[in-house]
C-alpha cells in the first residue's frame, strides 16, 4: 500500500512539474520584453530621443483621431485623452531638461511589455 502511495506522489509530483513548465514556456510565448531605449545620452541627444518618441506617438492619436472623425463623425475619445496626456509628458520632460546642465549625461532606460491582452487576464486570474 505504501508503495502504491508512493507512486502515486511522483506521478503527482511529476505531472505538477510538467503543466507548471507548460505554464511558463505558454506565458513566455505570450509575452515579448522589450527594452526600447537604454543607453546614456548626451543633453541634446536625450531630447532629441525622449520628444522624438512623444511626437510619434502624438501624430499617431492625431492621425487615428482624424480618421475616426472622417469615418464616424465624431472624435475619438482615447486618442484625446492619450493625447492630453502625452503633450503634457513632453512640455513636463522639456521642462526637465531645461533644469539640466548642457554637459550633463542623461540614462534613459525604458522597457515595455506586450502581450495579448485576453491571454494575460486569463493567466493573472
Amino acid at each position: 500500500m505504501d508503495n502504491i502511495k508512493n507512486i502515486n506522489f511522483h506521478l503527482y509530483f511529476k505531472v505538477v512539474t510538467f503543466v507548471s513548465y507548460m505554464i511558463l514556456i505558454i506565458l513566455m510565448e505570450h509575452q515579448i520584453d522589450l527594452k526600447l531605449i537604454e543607453g546614456v545620452f548626451t543633453h541634446e541627444d536625450a531630447r532629441e530621443v525622449l520628444c522624438g518618441l512623444l511626437t510619434y506617438k502624438i501624430n499617431f492619436h492625431d492621425l487615428k483621431n482624424f480618421s475616426h472623425m472622417e469615418r464616424k463623425g465624431k472624435e475619438h475619445i482615447d486618442s484625446l485623452k492619450r493625447l492630453t496626456e502625452l503633450k503634457a509628458d513632453k512640455d513636463r520632460i522639456v521642462s526637465w531638461l531645461k533644469g539640466i546642465e548642457s554637459g550633463e549625461m542623461i540614462r534613459i532606460q525604458s522597457e515595455i511589455k506586450i502581450y495579448v491582452e485576453n491571454e494575460q487576464l486569463a493567466f493573472s486570474n
